[in-house]
């Protein structure tokens, strides 16, 4: 806990120095602001110990004018990593791009986005920065069923309740190596509905990884509700693979596979800067599965328990402790601490 109260009292005194609102970015004017956000992890698996500076990232956004706005993001992903169990370092100092669009907002019905941005897939995939989720930890199924980031174009109509995006990918990714799938073309079309504070909607997506040799349809529905003490949430999703024939899928003869899963994740606010929270997910990755159980339709229950305590907005302290019903590296004990300055 010192280390944590040491680069507390730094950040503050910092941001006395410079004068600008801690939490809330440095004015450049009375339009642009500048800003970023750290995060740390300490990591325990069964493999391996480790000490991670894992996010350093930088941002710059604002309005040009009445209509039209921009954001610009630079990150550095695995900045340093110390395995505490035999002694090696990683050093990995490379910001890239995560996202950078310009945003044009005809009136509060209509706004097209035209850029990196995120992919308008369920709800958590729309949380980029880590000190705003309840775990440091993320489901499986936002990772590893459709690309987390999109670059084209992004139209959204709202219609009282209701909010559609329709988002379309027909050229390289601004920053390819910065992207969970190497993607080229991707098309989807998300809607949403919210009422008083419960939201419910849907996806339905494709996309073309040509690393892989694979392309993939993707369908995904989301629910979420919030009170004054208690937030549920919930995304469910199913996609169907299919691998070029040209492709070697360790000497597998079917080229066609599944992933899918759900999870349900419940968190109770014990306190305003008190955050329990529990996740159940259920998971299955049919090629995964052959790999190493031989068995194509085997499930993986995954738990995850979580304490997050915010002293501030803009600061989060977060244990968890994961376990997995597979024997994989999926049991593991994160503590995290994040900021946005």
């Amino acid at each position: 806990m010192r280390f944590f109260s040491s680069l507390i009292l730094f950040l503050l005194v910092c941001a006395n120095v410079m004068s600008y609102d801690f939490g809330y970015g440095y004015e450049v004017n009375d339009k642009i602001t500048a800003g970023g956000y750290i995060s740390t992890k300490y990591k325990n698996t069964s493999e391996k110990e480790e000490l991670e500076l894992d996010d350093i990232a930088f941002l710059i956004y604002g309005d040009l004018n009445d209509r039209f706005s921009f954001l610009f993001e630079l990150e550095s992903a695995g900045t340093y990593i110390h395995y505490l169990n035999n002694g090696h370092a990683e050093k990995n100092i490379d910001f890239q791009v995560e996202r950078a669009y310009l945003q044009y907002s005809h009136n509060e019905y209509v706004s097209l986005r035209v850029g990196k941005f995120l992919a308008q897939v369920g709800l958590w995939n729309l949380i980029p920065i880590v000190v705003f989720r309840e775990t440091s930890q993320k489901p499986r199924i936002t990772t590893e069923i459709f690309p987390r980031f999109t670059t084209g174009a992004n139209l959204s109509i709202k219609a009282n309740n209701l909010k559609w995006d329709l988002f379309v990918q027909h050229n390289d990714d601004i920053d390819k190596d910065y992207n969970n799938f190497y993607v080229k073309e991707h098309y989807g079309v998300k809607g949403s509905y919210k009422i008083d504070q419960n939201t419910f909607g849907g996806n339905i997506g494709w996309f073309r990884d040509d690393f892989l040799g694979m392309d993939s349809y993707y369908y995904g529905i989301h629910a979420k509700r919030n009170t004054n003490k208690y937030k549920l949430h919930s995304e469910g999703y199913i996609a169907s693979l299919n691998y070029d024939s040209s492709k070697s899928i360790n000497m597998y003869t079917n080229r066609n596979f599944e992933k899918k899963g759900i999870f349900v994740q419940a968190t109770y606010e014990y306190s305003h800067p008190l955050h329990f929270t529990y996740r159940y997910e259920m998971y299955n990755d049919e090629m995964e599965n052959l790999e190493f159980y031989n068995r194509m339709d085997k499930l993986e229950s995954i738990n995850l328990l979580g304490l997050n305590y915010r002293p501030m907005y803009n600061m989060s302290l977060k244990v968890e402790y994961q376990t997995s019903s597979l024997e994989k590296n999926d049991d593991i004990g994160v503590v995290s601490f994040s900021v946005l300055f």
